[in-house]
């Protein structure tokens, strides 16, 4: 028989290793968002959401958005605080939505799409361009300038042997 506090460190272990496994789950969730969760098979897609790319330069941040087959004009396109939100619509092919059309295979997904995307830095919201060409909508957020470093003067009062207070300034 084992001494009990063998037993109670092996559950410790365990509930360790658990704890980080849920972790990285979580960080992978927070960081890959709604695409993680399907991953996982807890939020199956069933319907259509654009595939995106997010790359940060030193001067914008530039979203790229899969949407074939969307109007562009049909897009909605919205930024509050830190989060750029996308909605629109996919349509299925004209000919299935004839009443008398017989779809055999449908792999496309379609419907309403509605995404938040968080930015990874500041943006300045009213300079924010998107521009749609060969499916691929492309959404520039240009970055605020960094603050300069503003220099302060330092008074250094010394007093000499006469007694007389000098000032310098650093």
């Amino acid at each position: 028989m084992m001494p009990e506090t063998t037993n109670q460190q092996d559950s410790q272990k365990s509930m360790n290793k658990l704890r980080a496994e849920f972790e990285n789950w979580l960080g992978m969730v927070v960081q890959q968002g709604e695409k993680a969760l399907g991953a996982f098979g807890l939020n199956p897609q069933s319907t259509f959401q654009p595939d995106i790319d997010i790359v940060e330069t030193n001067e914008t941040v530039c979203i790229c958005i899969d949407i074939p087959g969307i109007d562009p004009e049909s897009i909605d396109l919205s930024i509050a605080g830190n989060m750029l939100r996308v909605r629109g619509l996919r349509m299925s092919c004209e000919a299935s939505r004839s009443e008398d059309a017989r779809v055999h295979l449908q792999e496309r997904l379609t419907g309403s799409f509605d995404r938040s995307i968080p930015m990874p830095c500041q943006v300045l919201a009213d300079e924010i361009t998107a521009e749609a060409s060969h499916g691929v909508l492309t959404v520039q957020l240009p970055k605020p300038e960094p603050e300069r470093p503003h220099e302060i003067k330092i008074k250094v009062k010394t007093e000499n042997q006469t007694g007389t207070v000098e000032t310098t300034v650093i």
